[in-house]
C-alpha cells in the first residue's frame, strides 16, 4: 500500500495481506523504479522485520535509514525520469513544431492556391459583370440619346413652328403695310397720272386753240400772199415753237434748267437750218 509522505513522490507501506507494495506508476506500467530494485527492497524489509532480537528504537532508526534511501531513490529515479521526460517532452516539442511547419508550408499551399483559384474566379466574374455592367450602360447610354434626340427634335421643331408662325405673321403685317403703301401709291399715281391726264387735256386745248389760231392767221395770211411757200415757213416755224413750248413745260416740272436750255437750243438749231433750206 502506498501512503502521502512530506517529500515528493510515493512511499511505500506495507499491508496485512502481504509483503508486496504496489504504487500508482506500477500498477499503469510507468513506474520510476525497475522491479529489481523493488524486490530488493521487499526483501530487505521482510528480513528486517523477521530478525527478532531487535529493539524497537533500532528497529525505527533501521526503519528510517531504509526510509530516507528508499527516498532518495525515489527522488533519484523522478529527476531522472523528469529528466528523460523533459527530453522526450522536448523531442516531442520539435516533432511538433516539425509537422506545424510542415502543415503550415503545406496549409500556405494550399491557401495560395485557393487563393489565386478563388483570385481567378473573382476576376472572372468581375470582368462578366464588368462587361454586363457596360452593356446595360451601353443600352442606357443609347436609349437616353434616343431620347435625348426626340426631345431636342421636339424642341426644334416646336421652335421651327413658332418661328415661321412669327414669320408668317411678320410677313402678314409686312404684307399688309404693303398693301396699304402700294394703294397710297396707287392712289398718288392715279392723283398723278389723272393730273397729267388734266394737264395733257390743258395743252391739248392749248395747242388745239394755238392750232385754230395759226390756221386762221393762215387763212388770213393766204388770201393776202397767195404763196405757198411762206405758208410752209411759218407752219413748220409754228409747229417748232408749239413743240419747244410743250417740251418747256415738262421740263419745268422736273426743275432741269440746264437741260431744258440745251434741248430748246438743239431744237431752234435744227428748226432754223430746217427753216434755212426754204
Amino acid at each position: 500500500m502506498w501512503f502521502r509522505c512530506g517529500y515528493e513522490g510515493w512511499c511505500p507501506f506495507e499491508t496485512s495481506l502481504g509483503d508486496q507494495v504496489v504504487s500508482p506508476a506500477e500498477s499503469s506500467g510507468e513506474g520510476c523504479l525497475g522491479k529489481a530494485s523493488q524486490s530488493d527492497g521487499i526483501s530487505k524489509r521482510s528480513s528486517l522485520w523477521a530478525s527478532p532480537g531487535l529493539s524497537p528504537a533500532l528497529l525505527q532508526s533501521s526503519v528510517k535509514q531504509q526510509l530516507d534511501a528508499i527516498e532518495k531513490q525515489y527522488v533519484s529515479a523522478i529527476e531522472k525520469q523528469a529528466h528523460r521526460c523533459e527530453e522526450l517532452l522536448h523531442a516531442q516539442h520539435q516533432r511538433l513544431l516539425e509537422v506545424l511547419d510542415t502543415e503550415k508550408e503545406l496549409l500556405r499551399e494550399k491557401i495560395q492556391e485557393a487563393l489565386a483559384q478563388q483570385s481567378q474566379e473573382q476576376k472572372e466574374t468581375l470582368g462578366k459583370y464588368l462587361q454586363e455592367e457596360m452593356q446595360r450602360s451601353k443600352e442606357a447610354l443609347e436609349s437616353a440619346v434616343k431620347l435625348e434626340k426626340e426631345a431636342m427634335k421636339d424642341v426644334i421643331n416646336k421652335a421651327v413652328e413658332e418661328e415661321r408662325k412669327n414669320l408668317e405673321k411678320v410677313h402678314a403685317e409686312e404684307r399688309e403695310m404693303w398693301k396699304a403703301e402700294h394703294a397710297r401709291d396707287q392712289e398718288r399715281v392715279t392723283e398723278a397720272i389723272q393730273a397729267v391726264i388734266r394737264e395733257q387735256r390743258m395743252m391739248s386745248q392749248v395747242l388745239i386753240r394755238a392750232l385754230c389760231g395759226w390756221r386762221y392767221l393762215n387763212e388770213r395770211y393766204m388770201h393776202k400772199r397767195h404763196g405757198k411757200t411762206k405758208t410752209t415757213f411759218t407752219e413748220t416755224y409754228f409747229l417748232c415753237w408749239l413743240s419747244g413750248l410743250y417740251k418747256l413745260s415738262m421740263l419745268k416740272k422736273k426743275k432741269n434748267l440746264s437741260k431744258l436750255t440745251k434741248y430748246l437750243n438743239c431744237k431752234f438749231y435744227v428748226s432754223k437750218k430746217v427753216l434755212g433750206k426754204y
